[in-house]
């Protein structure tokens, strides 16, 4: 708290938490306003469409529950009360998933799984080899930077052969995630704005729908976290183990996802260069070369890496996520799903299932790019060093998601969504310290910015009825 008070004015540290109580309010009215359009519209168009609708109400119902729960039941917000929170609500999530997975297709893994099975197959192999001869199994098949999910599935496996013991311990790693996020955002916002903050983002349908699947993506964020809260904790307290631990962690998201790594390189930078010297034109300008070179890294090496390496496929692919056909249209939904989202699909095609499972934590996503934006606007106007990171990370990895057109897919925004997250609360804690005339200018700024996103959501839904 003692950094708020450097940062920011006095009247900011106060615990009101009135605009996240107005943010879930529109979560709740316009999530089932627009579900219930869509059942309407969309009830007879695809096999399974209404039992995938019926269970984002229960996802969004319940997200809000346990929301309004972390906002009013815990006045004194503290570690313990986040993991039980988390742990249990992405366990009861999780086990619904996974019997509806058994249910549609008589295993536990999610609807079109590919990368998945192929961890869970690979795993099964290697935890029958030494450690050495594994890893070069591996890597004559594959590529590096899905070894590290190929041996987090094997060291699993070592102890319990089985898929739902790999789902257990992603729910695990998220639990722990979710308390290295709440120590970053303590250092920047109110106790209770970074309690709500860890809760909101780490009980959200996408990343339990991660857990409930043998991705990798669950230990990559607390790789990621870990490294970043490693980070601050040397700045701050000067620790020798934090650095080691920051290298460790740093290094081994070369084996998850590289361009992460250049990212966050990229962003400390950033933030140490303007925080230590100042925010001067010449200090600016070599922060923005910084970045520049730094997202041609990230973007060059997940273009290499990814499933659409020319941008003539990736538009084709994209005309098929849009519903609509021309170079435009698939670029212009690009730039409003990196910026915005990914938008939330209420209704899925047959063999597109996974996309709606997304829908309930992506409709508050989508509400919080307003606080975010304006965030981004109030850290540059004041000069807020301390949050240049966070900002960095997240427009950068919007900015990469462009440029190699894979905005839709929900896996490659978990590398900036957590700072996106911390932004948004902290405007939120912001306008909440403020006089009441401001404040009410703030409210009705955020009040027509929820209502646009609403509106935006509504119309993406409405192309595929």
């Amino acid at each position: 708290m003692l950094l708020l008070q450097v940062i920011l004015p006095v009247n900011f540290i106060k615990e009101k938490l009135e605009l996240v109580k107005q943010l879930l309010d529109r979560y709740i009215i316009y999530s089932l306003a627009i579900c219930l359009v869509m059942f309407f519209l969309g009830i007879d168009i695809w096999m399974y469409t209404w039992q995938l609708l019926l269970l984002n109400v229960f996802f969004i119902v319940s997200y809000f529950t346990i929301l309004n729960k972390s906002h009013f039941s815990f006045p004194y917000p503290n570690e313990k009360s986040l993991k039980w929170l988390v742990f249990f609500y992405s366990l009861l999530c999780v086990f619904i998933l996974n019997l509806m997975f058994f249910y549609h297709h008589g295993d536990f893994f999610q609807f079109q799984s590919l990368d998945e099975k192929l961890y869970d197959s690979l795993g099964r192999e290697m935890a029958n080899m030494p450690i050495v001869p594994a890893i070069e199994y591996f890597l004559g098949m594959h590529r590096y930077d899905d070894l590290g999910a190929a041996l987090y599935t094997t060291f699993l496996y070592y102890f319990i052969d089985d898929t739902l013991f790999v789902n257990f311990m992603n729910i695990v790693c998220g639990t722990f995630s979710s308390v290295l996020l709440f120590r970053i955002g303590k250092l920047f916002m109110p106790y209770r704005y970074a309690f709500v903050c860890a809760v909101a983002f780490f009980t959200s349908s996408y990343i339990f729908r991660i857990e409930s699947s043998g991705l990798k993506e669950s230990v990559f964020l607390l790789l990621l976290m870990g490294s970043y809260y490693q980070v601050l904790r040397f700045y701050y307290r000067r620790k020798k183990t934090a650095l080691i631990l920051a290298f460790t962690f740093g290094a081994s998201l070369m084996l998850f996802r590289p361009s992460v790594l250049a990212m966050l390189i990229a962003s400390i930078g950033v933030w140490l260069l303007l925080n230590r010297y100042g925010s001067s034109f010449r200090n600016v300008s070599f922060s923005v070369i910084i970045i520049v070179v730094f997202l041609f890294m990230s973007s060059s090496l997940e273009r290499m890496t990814s499933r659409f390496s020319s941008f003539e496929k990736s538009v084709e692919i994209r005309e098929d996520v849009t519903q609509e056909s021309g170079e435009d249209v698939a670029i212009y939904a690009a730039i409003l799903s990196s910026t915005l989202g990914p938008l939330p699909n209420l209704l899925a095609r047959e063999d597109k299932e996974n996309n709606s499972l997304y829908a309930s934590g992506l409709m508050l996503r989508v509400l919080l790019a307003v606080p975010f934006w304006l965030g981004v606007l109030l850290i540059m106007r004041h000069r807020l060093s301390q949050f240049y990171s966070f900002l960095v990370m997240s427009l950068m990895g919007m900015g990469a998601l462009i440029y190699i057109m894979e905005s839709y897919e929900m896996r490659y925004h978990l590398t900036h969504l957590p700072f996106t997250y911390l932004i948004a609360f902290f405007y939120l804690s912001y306008v909440n310290g403020l006089s009441a005339k401001k404040k009410k200018r703030n409210t009705r700024v955020l009040e027509f910015g929820y209502f646009a996103c609403a509106l935006l959501v509504l119309f993406w839904n409405l192309r595929i009825v």
